[in-house]
């Protein structure tokens, strides 16, 4: 197998389970929303095992891209840098290209829905937190004591 075959096969897995882990953060998402803690408990223990295949594919595509751009730039690409997806395209012939640029651009919206999810995730979270430390100052009636560190 090419190193541009196996880039393609990386690519198609990895987002697979990218879009497999946008489908866990909505649902994540959902659960926050609507107060569903053993939905949230499952989702998040989904998305940590999705995260160590993902990790290991990145690296195995970082890995993959170095080989092609080795093989392709003789030298554009400076030793030891991660060369970026875009650049590794560019350096391909136009077939190559073609095939290779689709899965790139699927993996890339994957990821932009990730960020989004996260950061509003984040969010909500954030709100959470709030709401349960000012509901613990009303019960306890220490509405000028700090119960919870800044830093949860």
């Amino acid at each position: 197998m090419t190193h541009i075959e196996e880039l393609y096969n990386i690519l198609q897995m990895e987002s697979d389970l990218t879009e497999e882990l946008c489908s866990v953060l909505a649902t994540k998402q959902r659960a926050i929303v609507r107060f569903q803690g053993a939905v949230l408990a499952e989702a998040t223990a989904s998305e940590e095992n999705l995260l160590a295949p993902l990790e290991k594919l990145e690296a195995e595509r970082l890995q993959c891209s170095a080989a092609i751009c080795e093989r392709l730039s003789s030298g554009a690409v400076k030793a030891g840098d991660a060369p970026k997806l875009g650049d590794v395209i560019a350096l391909m012939g136009p077939d190559d290209a073609t095939r290779i640029a689709p899965q790139a651009e699927r993996l890339r919206k994957a990821v932009d829905v990730i960020l989004r999810l996260n950061g509003q995730n984040k969010t909500l979270l954030e709100h959470s937190m709030q709401f349960v430390k000012e509901t613990f100052r009303i019960i306890t009636d220490d509405h000028t004591k700090q119960l919870i560190d800044q830093r949860i």
